[in-house]
């Protein structure tokens, strides 16, 4: 049998979702959880977070913690190196689908937004009406923290000349919400349609996924 450190503690990293996982339902890091994060790291294990959201809409309580160096962010879109502030890893929506896909919406009764270099955007005019279309309180606090209105959202896109890290849509309407997920990951097969809270739908490039982004961390980390 081998002997040293990596055959009595064969877990070298720990990759943990937030939303529903590693946090409560209030969004916040439970004592007993830190506890058993502090644990973990003092044992020689990566404790990496992974996440949908971008790395500043990651809640300080997380971001704080001292042994956290990478974070696997925006469903796999990005890896960040927390220390040496920097990307690792990056796949994000070619420029074109996700002006096709925002063209569509634009027709449904749907509010939509996008990630782009780490930040949210939205159109003005559907943040204003936000509430018409999130009736999920944490979805619609999420909207308001971490989202700049800009006067048409697909225009912002076009003088940026760059796809976005992520667009999502929200709607009341469930039925809406579950023949989309279905229609469209049919008709775009480069895209990742997914959906992480009860009233959206999320659109990420087909190799920005958690699995991506975690083997790209793994082999960057030997």
């Amino acid at each position: 049998m081998e002997t040293g450190n990596v055959s009595q503690n064969p877990v070298r990293l720990i990759a943990l979702d937030l939303d529903g996982t590693l946090l409560n339902s209030a969004k916040e890091l439970t004592p007993r959880n830190r506890a058993a994060l502090e644990a973990a790291a003092a044992a020689g294990i990566e404790i990496v977070p992974s996440t949908g959201r971008f790395y500043l809409g990651i809640p300080e309580a997380v971001r704080a913690l001292p042994f956290v160096r990478y974070a696997i962010t925006i469903n796999g879109a990005q890896v960040w190196d927390i220390r040496r502030e920097r990307s690792l890893y990056a796949s994000n929506v070619p420029l074109e689908r996700a002006l096709e896909v925002m063209g569509i919406l634009d027709g449904l009764p749907v509010l939509y937004s996008c990630y782009f270099d780490d930040w949210g955007y939205v159109a003005e005019s559907l943040r204003e009406r936000a509430e018409e279309f999130i009736d999920y309180q944490p979805s619609l606090d999420l909207l308001r923290a971490i989202h700049t209105g800009v006067a048409d959202l697909k225009d912002f896109l076009k003088e940026k000349g760059r796809g976005p890290q992520k667009f999502q849509l929200f709607t009341r309407d469930l039925s809406l919400r579950d023949r989309l997920l279905t229609e469209f990951a049919e008709k775009y097969p480069d895209l990742q349609v997914t959906n992480a809270m009860p009233n959206n739908v999320e659109f990420n490039a087909a190799t920005a996924t958690k699995g991506h982004a975690l083997a790209a961390l793994a082999q960057q980390l030997h």
